[in-house]
């Protein structure tokens, strides 16, 4: 789950913005277009598709790709919300076991390759956290001038959580794309292509609320927006993965908004978090059939457990820096 998963917020404009008129030049395509949509919608991991389904929404992006424009980033087109429709691969293309050879190769002969992956069954391991976790929604908006905000909700033993990334995304001049051509054998396209750094997630759970860090934190992505119309996105990563992104439907709810609040909230202490596993635990207990009780007590005390010996650290922490300020005063 790459797609992944602020405490400082900046009020920014809605993204759901009104689409702008599609281009003449573009109208011949609507038929692709829809196509696509009806290939990729509702949305669905690529392991669900048959290689076929793959090949057609590959053609589709391909070919609605050649007719892109490379204006996106100034024309203010790019900008609204927008669901995460279908991806082939994850944003590193799973190229991380290629040699310099394989990567030198033509893009479509690598497009070929990556169906492996995309149509593998999942594992045990997947398959028990596919029995833990279920997503609800998973968006990536737009916002002007130049943020991207990546919105995943999910929900984790029946539980509604979400996990949030605010990025702002900066044009990768020729220097960089060259860089990408030689490292990944990917050609993004100038004057479309973006870098984006990312800001801490937010995972949020009812009142709870903290910014995750370390092995959690969304790396930098390099990405071109190939195609854009008022109707898709389409997307292709540095290192090949191909990403589909659709406006209206579940973009155009009002949740699809919700992770404004989201960030706005400040973080939850590890003590609250204690607290609050503590008041759950006992309403599980009069609501749970017996049977059931103690998945979810373990993960509540694996939790409250966590919080707690994270509050502890900072607290031991802050007295050590206090007691060397006053050593350094003395």
């Amino acid at each position: 789950l790459s797609m992944s998963l602020a405490v400082l917020f900046v009020a920014q404009p809605s993204a759901a913005l009104t689409a702008r008129p599609l281009r003449p030049s573009l109208r011949p395509f609507l038929a692709d277009v829809d196509r696509l949509r009806s290939l990729v919608l509702p949305r669905a991991s690529a392991a669900s598709k048959t290689r076929e389904q793959l090949e057609q929404i590959s053609t589709l992006v391909d070919t609605l790709s050649a007719t892109g424009g490379d204006q996106y980033l100034a024309d203010g087109s790019l900008y609204g919300n927008y669901e995460v429709a279908f991806f082939d691969r994850s944003v590193d293309g799973d190229r991380s076991n290629q040699t310099n050879t394989q990567k030198s190769r033509d893009y479509a002969a690598r497009q070929s390759s990556g169906y492996v992956n995309a149509t593998s069954r999942p594992g045990l391991r997947s398959k028990l956290l596919g029995s833990l976790f279920s997503l609800r929604h998973s968006f990536q908006h737009i916002v002007e001038p130049n943020t991207v905000v990546n919105y995943v909700g999910f929900r984790f033993l029946s539980f509604p959580a979400s996990v949030t990334a605010r990025g702002s995304f900066t044009p990768l001049n020729d220097t960089a794309l060259a860089t990408i051509k030689e490292e990944h054998g990917t050609a993004l396209r100038p004057g479309t292509s973006v870098r984006i750094d990312f800001d801490p997630p937010r995972l949020s759970a009812g009142p709870l609320a903290f910014d995750l860090g370390g092995s959690a934190a969304q790396p930098p992505v390099d990405i071109c927006f190939t195609y854009v119309d008022s109707s898709i996105r389409l997307g292709l990563a540095a290192r090949g993965g191909k990403f589909v992104f659709t406006r209206g439907g579940l973009a155009d709810e009002p949740y699809a908004d919700d992770w404004e609040a989201l960030l706005a909230r400040p973080p939850t202490s590890g003590r609250a978090v204690a607290t609050a596993a503590a008041a759950l635990g006992a309403l599980l207990a009069a609501a749970l059939p017996a049977a059931r009780r103690p998945v979810y007590y373990a993960a509540l005390a694996a939790g409250a457990f966590t919080a707690v010996k994270s509050a502890d650290g900072k607290r031991r922490n802050r007295r050590g820096h206090s007691g060397r300020d006053s050593g350094r005063k003395a």
